[in-house]
């Protein structure tokens, strides 16, 4: 290699050296991170029961999920969420409990430290303390749709809060009356509002 030549590499490494070193940060490509996030959801809604007839019961109901989440690089969140709901059914003297967990995605928009996102998925729920009432000793299960909004809040690099509403449907299996042939269809929806708090690693 000549001279000339070499003071030509030179010259171009260094060139390249320096534009990479005076790249905007915003151009960076995000690492993926994990998170674990606890929640509250206060709303209300309805259990209805479907069968030769149809009979609906006004609810209020008490959530509260422990979340496992993953930011992808594009942002996108993925989560499990370890779920517990009291439903004050009416005319009920006792609390009924739904638990189970929750797959869901939510999708941010934007790029600020507060902005909003949309979010869907499903879950997998027990009715609890019904197995008594069922020959195969079982509690009564059922699958949710879910579906979520709301505003995040980076409050600094590994904590955000969150604040949005929920809306839950749970189709519970189909049940046999004892005292006729008749199957009964079960569902219970809910509307809630929701907080939460989250720690980013």
């Amino acid at each position: 290699m000549t001279i000339k030549n070499t003071v030509l590499a030179a010259t171009l490494t260094a060139l390249s050296v320096s534009a990479v070193a005076e790249a905007p940060a915003d151009v960076a490509v995000k690492p993926a991170r994990f998170y674990v996030e606890y929640g509250l959801n206060s709303g209300s809604g309805e259990t209805e029961f479907s069968g030769d007839r149809t009979v609906s019961y006004d609810m209020d109901t008490r959530m509260s999920a422990l979340t496992f989440g993953y930011i992808a690089r594009t942002g996108v969140r993925f989560e499990l969420a370890l779920t517990s709901i009291d439903a004050t059914l009416e005319g009920a003297d006792n609390d009924d409990e739904f638990s189970g967990f929750d797959l869901n995605g939510k999708f941010p928009l934007g790029k600020d430290t507060v902005r909003p996102y949309l979010g869907a998925g499903m879950g997998f729920y027990d009715w609890e303390n019904t197995a008594a009432l069922f020959a195969d000793g079982e509690d009564l299960s059922g699958v949710s749709l879910n579906l979520m909004a709301g505003v995040l809040f980076e409050v600094h690099p590994h904590i955000e809060l969150e604040l949005g509403a929920q809306y839950k449907a749970i189709s519970w299996e189909t049940i046999q009356a004892s005292d006729s042939r008749t199957e009964v269809e079960i569902s219970s929806s809910f509307l809630g509002l929701q907080a939460a708090a989250k720690v980013k690693f």
